[in-house]
């Protein structure tokens, strides 16, 4: 099993390492979209991010209903509590943030596609 501290590296190097796409090779006549807020923008990331939240509450729900789920003891004078929900809402969302990175990048006309980005494959197949 992957260490917390390793699993939070893996997911910030898989992040940083998307943003490494160099430009496209040539210069395209089509502008980038001039306001953050149109709808060509956010209809995406709304999306994306109504998925993001149905998966986990999926997943969330699952495994409460496992027979092996037990609820989490809570001891005030321990920080480390062993807890099943949490363990399964951190690894459905590494795993959320690498996809939308890949579905969110921006790619042709203006940056090179993430094929192109040795850095972000060597990570994603790391993850």
């Amino acid at each position: 099993m992957i260490s917390s501290g390793a699993q939070k590296r893996l997911q910030l190097n898989s992040l940083d390492s998307v943003g490494w796409s160099g430009p496209y090779s040539t210069l395209s006549r089509k502008r980038p979209t001039a306001s953050l807020v149109s709808r060509k923008v956010l209809t995406p990331l709304l999306g994306q991010i109504a998925i993001c939240v149905l998966i986990q509450a999926v997943g969330f729900e699952v495994v409460r209903r496992q027979p092996w789920f037990e609820r989490p003891v809570l001891d005030p004078d321990k920080s480390n509590i062993v807890n099943s929900e949490n363990t399964t809402l951190f690894l459905v969302s590494c795993y959320q943030y690498i996809l939308s990175a890949i579905v969110m990048s921006v790619g042709k006309p203006f940056r090179r596609s993430m094929a192109h980005n040795c850095e972000s494959q060597s990570v994603l197949a790391r993850a």
